[in-house]
């Protein structure tokens, strides 16, 4: 079989034997290409730039910045915000907030004394570990239940 110039991305049978060969890849580097777009672009370096290889999530680089600007906690507890209702459930979201956090303790807002003492009794245990799945850091090893100054008892409206 004769060898001639052939599209990069075409594949090929070789021979008789019905074999296929894979398709060529193309390299990273054409220096006339490279050529072409430098002078189209008026681009000054020699040679293109290397591809990215360690990208990161955005969130794996807000939080250091952010802990840097002493703004971590509020950056978590925003996220615990947003999410109340999934991680807490509807009825108990209903009737509670996250606050802020105090250390390692997560302050939860409670719109009643009623709310507050059934949480502290038999639901505090299973919430704290529902805020910790969501967290997954460690940051969150309790929670203080407080009633919620922003609300009055029996309000559903914040």
């Amino acid at each position: 079989m004769k060898s001639a110039r052939r599209d990069p991305g075409a594949t090929v049978e070789v021979g008789d034997t019905g074999v296929k060969e894979e398709p060529e890849r193309r390299r990273s580097y054409r220096p006339d290409y490279w050529r072409m777009q430098r002078e189209r672009l008026r681009i000054s370096a020699p040679r293109p730039p290397e591809p990215l290889r360690h990208t990161k999530r955005v969130d794996e680089v807000l939080a250091p910045v952010l802990g840097g600007m002493g703004l971590e906690d509020a950056f978590r507890v925003s996220r615990l915000h947003e999410d109340w209702a999934e991680i807490a459930g509807r009825p108990v979201a209903d009737h509670t907030r996250p606050g802020r956090l105090e250390g390692d303790r997560l302050v939860v807002y409670v719109d009643h004394p009623m709310w507050m003492s059934e949480l502290s009794r038999f639901g505090k245990g299973p919430l704290l570990e529902k805020v910790r799945r969501y967290v997954n850091d460690g940051s969150v090893q309790d929670l203080v239940l407080k009633i919620d100054p922003g609300r009055r008892p029996g309000s559903t409206s914040p």
